[in-house]
């Protein structure tokens, strides 16, 4: 787990505990408040306001900003594809054997479709990936397995697991891969992708923590619990 943020007012010179730059994590410990970091020529000052977002490095915040617009447009995306989806099925239903009408293009369209959902999951992914970039202060201090390089390293399974699927369904029946591999795969994929969205909600949970809504945090905890519990159910 990764450890909490110090959240102190007390100096740099002061201070029996190690205050990292709030942009390069460099520790300030014994320097005076009136300085500049040796490593980034941050002020020191400004690593002194605690642990709130709001004091937090501006690139970084930019970058979670970016992610957390990425992450609330890929499912609205999504949404809209499975819906059109489910549309074109509907009226290939209702018309099939009434018409003369050669219906073989809409496997075109739903190839199109399929395509575009996977970007749409890709965006997200990539959307996580940067929601859960490394606070600055944390590079001295986060150990090697953190929720938020859990979260990272089950994204990126998942991403890999899913280009894997495309592969199979493209080319696997050609090669003559077992049948029962696309079972197999689709259950790692439920499998990394849970632990993946588990991740990064618990450290949105934590990122929450340090706003003045911290409820926010407790309602992310909550989602977290809820889809750990969903797991064995949809394996089954």
């Amino acid at each position: 787990m990764m450890e909490q943020p110090v959240n102190t007012g007390e100096t740099a010179q002061g201070s029996g505990m190690a205050v990292p730059c709030v942009s390069c994590g460099y520790s300030l410990k014994g320097l005076d408040e009136s300085g500049v970091c040796p490593e980034c020529g941050t002020a020191i000052e400004k690593s002194l306001t605690g642990d709130a977002l709001v004091h937090a490095d501006a690139r970084w915040l930019r970058t979670l900003y970016l992610g957390q617009t990425m992450i609330a447009q890929g499912p609205i995306v999504i949404v809209m594809l499975l819906t059109l989806g489910i549309a074109l099925m509907i009226v290939r239903l209702a018309v099939a054997g009434r018409t003369s009408v050669n219906l073989a293009w809409l496997d075109d369209v739903y190839t199109i479709l399929e395509w575009l959902r996977t970007a749409s999951l890709l965006i997200v992914a990539i959307g996580c990936m940067l929601i859960t970039a490394q606070d600055p202060r944390d590079r001295e201090r986060e150990p090697l397995w953190s929720m938020r390089t859990i979260a990272r390293w089950g994204m990126i399974a998942t991403v890999g697991v899913i280009i894997g699927r495309i592969g199979y369904r493209e080319f696997g029946p050609a090669i003559g891969v077992p049948q029962m591999t696309y079972g197999v795969i689709a259950i790692i994929e439920v499998a990394v992708m849970t632990v993946a969205v588990v991740g990064v909600l618990r450290w949105i949970g934590r990122l929450a923590r340090r706003t003045p809504t911290t409820s926010l945090g407790t309602q992310a905890d909550e989602a977290a619990n809820y889809i750990t519990w969903a797991l064995p159910l949809i394996l089954l």
